[in-house]
Formats: structure tokens, sequence, C-alpha cells
């Protein structure tokens, strides 16, 4: 809109919007998707959040519009290889430097590029390249606030001392075990909605606050996708869980754990004795299901 502003006014210009006949792919240089996050200044140039394509588009200073027309074509795209594509985290189960999930805001000061990656749970600081590359003026992150590496995006900064029980739309759930075969009682917590299962080894001298000894269900304790390593409900495996509840363990010390959204209940044999840091426990036996997979 250009002053002096009235009631009703029209806006003299529009961004995200293409009305050429035949129409322009559904994802280009032309168009936002729906629900656009916030506005940001590069100097002259106007960024656009383009939340649901998860990118950034640039597009040149208002003197260098093309006149008379309702759109506009970005001239760099930021989180995406090119203007056609669209994948979250570039099409990776986890995030990185290059690609965001749903990015809300960002704001450029100084030399670099600040995005809110709403959906990864962070922030990520880009540096302007002083010559752009692949399309864009922007370099991979070199720095994140909200996560201690740029593989990790679980809500809150997981680090193994924290449960998620689920709570408003998605109820409650979790299941506690306590295996009293071994010569130190193990206390097990199904961490449902971070999908795994934290073991704390000696329920007798647990303090609060204190952080889990072993973790089932991911490699590490920071990380929380769904059926690690895909992140993906619909690919099961030996090692991964997704929404695990309910938790027993026999007389021999393997436990049972009720993977609720995977439709089964898997058996991991004695997980203290067999617990590698950095690597995910194999579970050696499935009940109903046909296989892991």
């Amino acid at each position: 809109w250009a002053p002096p502003f009235y009631i009703g006014q029209p806006a003299s210009r529009l961004l995200g919007v293409d009305k050429n006949n035949p129409p322009p792919p559904a994802v280009s240089e032309f168009q936002l998707n729906a629900g656009p996050g916030g506005l940001f200044a590069i100097g002259n140039a106007i960024g656009a959040v383009d939340t649901h394509n998860n990118r950034l588009l640039i597009f040149p200073p208002v003197e260098q519009w093309i006149p008379n027309t309702t759109y506009q074509a970005a001239v760099q795209v930021v989180g995406q290889p090119d203007f056609s594509s669209n994948g979250a985290n570039l099409g990776n189960p986890t995030s990185g430097p290059n690609g965001f999930s749903l990015p809300g805001a960002a704001v450029f000061s100084g030399s670099a590029l600040y995005v809110a990656d709403s959906a990864n749970n962070r922030v990520v600081v880009m540096p302007k390249n002083a010559i752009p590359q692949n399309g864009t003026s922007f370099g991979p992150a070199t720095m994140v606030l909200g996560q201690d590496l740029m593989t990790l995006n679980a809500p809150n900064l997981v680090e193994g001392r924290e449960f998620n029980f689920g709570g408003g739309a998605t109820g409650f759930d979790t299941g506690v075990a306590v295996d009293l075969t071994a010569a130190a009682p193990h206390l097990y917590v199904a961490d449902t909605y971070n999908n795994r299962i934290l073991g704390f080894n000696d329920l007798r001298t647990v303090q609060s606050g204190a952080k889990a000894d072993i973790v089932i269900g991911q490699p590490d304790f920071q990380q929380v996708l769904v059926n690690y390593p895909t992140n993906d409900a619909n690919q099961p495996n030996a090692s991964g869980l997704f929404l695990p509840t309910g938790l027993a363990v026999d007389s021999a010390g393997n436990l049972y754990v009720a993977d609720r959204g995977n439709g089964r209940v898997l058996r991991f044999p004695q997980p203290f004795a067999n617990y590698t840091a950095g690597t995910a426990e194999k579970a050696n036996l499935v009940l109903g299901q046909s296989s892991f997979t």
C-alpha cells in the first residue's frame, strides 16, 4: 500500500500470487504456500518466509519490480536447492545446516540471516556469501540456538533427564517397570512421546533430576525420532520405537515393550548388559507382527 492511506484501500502490488494463465507450478519462484510467515528486509530487498514450502524467498527491491503486474518472481531461495523443491529438511529425516522444517520468521542483521526454524525447534544463523552460490546469497548455517547440534531438533533440548507423557488432545501415556533380577534394581520408564525408553541403573540411588543411564529406541539421549533412524511411522525396524507405552520384565531380566504406534510388542534382551552408547539396542523378538519391518 502507498500513502495516503484510507479505509478500504486496495493494495497496489501483490507478492506470492501469480494470476497468469496457464498458472505456474504449485511450487515456483512466483507463489507462496498457505499461511506464510513474516516478511524481512535485506537492504532494499524483501524476504518472505514461505513456511509450508520450507523455504525463504527473496524478492528484488520494489524499484526493480515488473510494472503493471500482480506478481513478482523471487530472485533467490534459501532452504531449498531450487525454486521447485519444498521438502522439509531437504527430504532428510533429521535437521541439518541447509534445510528448514516449517520456518516461521527470519531477520537479517549485520552479515547473517537468523531463521526461526519452527518445527525443528531452533534458530539457525546463516552467513551471507560475497558471491551468490546455488541460487542463494546465504551459505549453510554456522550456528544453531536451541539445540546442541545442527542434526538435533527435539523440543526443549532433550538430554535424557526429561519425559514427554503427552497432554492436551494427545492424552497421557507411559509405562514403568522395575527389574529385580539384577544386583541393582533397574528402573525403566516409557517416555512415550519421545519415542524411547529410559533406564536408570539403580533405583535405590536415583536422585531428583537424574539423567538416565541407558536409552532404548534412540542411539543417544538427545534424539526422539519415530522408528529411528527414519523418523517415518511407516518404517518400523528392530531398534526404533513409535509411542511405546506398557513395560514388563521377565525372570531373565529381558524387557518387553508395548510399541503401541507400531502395533507390536518387542523384547530387548537384558538392556543394561547389552547397552553400547551411540548405538540403538536391537530387539530379538517381535509379537503382533510377522517381522520387525
